[in-house]
């Protein structure tokens, strides 16, 4: 258990860089944009998994990484924003937004020179 609790003290302290900063292992692969988790576009902060996890450690008996999710719990609710959850943009919806509005009365051609109501 002492393990797992100076494991993750260590890791709070070593690998968080405070409000509003990426993490210090910022990956995005996945699931993680800049370190971060998100789901369905909403960022899921580490302590809303660490904290459940940390109970079935318990009932488990894993001592130790009940102490570090513990740990990691105490740490995520520390920050002013713990309970708030946050959109993330898609790159796709970022692209979208920042496009002016179409006109109704022009159209594009395609790569084809064909337009949409069959001119040329």
């Amino acid at each position: 258990m002492w393990l797992g609790f100076l494991v993750g003290v260590i890791y709070a302290l070593t690998g968080f860089r405070g409000e509003d900063k990426p993490p210090r292992l910022a990956c995005t692969c996945g699931p993680f944009r800049k370190g971060m988790l998100y789901y369905r576009g909403m960022h899921i902060h580490h302590w809303m998994f660490c904290a459940p996890l940390s109970v079935i450690s318990i009932i488990i008996s894993a001592w130790n990484f009940a102490a570090f999710c513990a740990v990691m719990t105490l740490h995520g609710i520390s920050y002013s924003d713990a309970f708030k959850v946050h959109n993330e943009p898609t790159t796709e919806a970022a692209t979208l937004s920042s496009l002016p509005p179409p006109h109704e009365h022009t159209q594009e051609p395609t790569a084809l020179g064909i337009h949409a109501d069959g001119g040329e």
